[in-house]
């Protein structure tokens, strides 16, 4: 199952192996308790922040063409939820990268350009962080670690995102200068 079949695969990367090392991922034990301490309140949050976000990206033309339809909307923002709420494992287990694959083939069979998920990325983060600083400001050792093992999980999932972006379009570039390189060979 490769990309010669059309079907899309995990990049390989180091630490997708079985024996990860959280802390090479630069988290910290702190960091993997602190996001399965957030999972439930990221439960509570998700769907206003996914809201928020779907609703940011539909400024541009080209979203509004790809989340036209309601279903494919709704299915989009279940699979964004399950990815969040996979993070909170607190390191990239299976059913995360489960969870990021589903989403990133959606978003490519969507058509959902990386720039439109860079501004989805963003406005997901900053929801969150803004909720996060609200709720736990009378906390603010535990807000101040759950943002830091958020932003980390966050900059994961994008590391891995752009990385399967990357090796789709460079299966998509190989396969279109084939016939050309033949006929040049």
């Amino acid at each position: 199952m490769g990309a010669e079949d059309g079907r899309r695969t995990l990049p390989s990367m180091p630490w997708q192996e079985r024996e990860t090392n959280p802390r090479s991922l630069g988290l910290a034990s702190s960091d993997t308790k602190a996001l399965q301490d957030l999972r439930p309140w990221i439960e509570a949050h998700a769907p206003a922040v996914i809201d928020e976000c779907y609703a940011q990206v539909q400024r541009f033309e080209e979203a509004r063409r790809w989340l036209a339809d309601p279903n494919e909307l709704a299915r989009l923002k279940a699979l964004q939820t399950d990815c969040l709420l996979s993070m909170t494992a607190g390191v990239p287990n299976e059913t995360y990268l489960a969870h990021r694959l589903a989403l990133d083939q959606a978003y490519e069979r969507a058509g959902v350009p990386v720039q439109c998920y860079l501004v989805a990325c963003d406005v997901l983060v900053r929801g969150l962080v803004r909720r996060l600083l609200r709720d736990y400001r009378n906390r603010r050792a535990r807000g101040v670690a759950a943002v830091n093992a958020l932003m980390t999980a966050v900059h994961l999932d994008m590391q891995l995102a752009l990385d399967a972006a990357l090796t789709h379009r460079r299966a998509e570039n190989e396969r279109a200068y084939r016939p050309l390189d033949a006929r040049l060979h």
